[in-house]
């Protein structure tokens, strides 16, 4: 099981905006917001920072398989 998951961007602003309307229909909300870094969680979940993160950074390659 995953715990959380975090990805780095350069725009939070941006990022931040394409993944509350992708992650809305998945029940998922805003749960932590500051200048660096942002994160969702269910909206039914205790969890006060959520499980779905990111953070400002400069960008590396990556590649998710599942």
């Amino acid at each position: 099981m995953i715990d959380h998951f975090g990805i780095q961007v350069t725009d939070l602003q941006a990022s931040k905006q394409f993944y509350q309307k992708t992650l809305a229909p998945l029940g998922y909300e805003l749960r932590f917001d500051n200048e660096y870094a942002a994160s969702f969680g269910e909206t039914r979940s205790t969890d006060p920072g959520g499980d779905f993160w990111l953070g400002v950074a400069q960008q590396k390659p990556i590649t998710l398989c599942f």
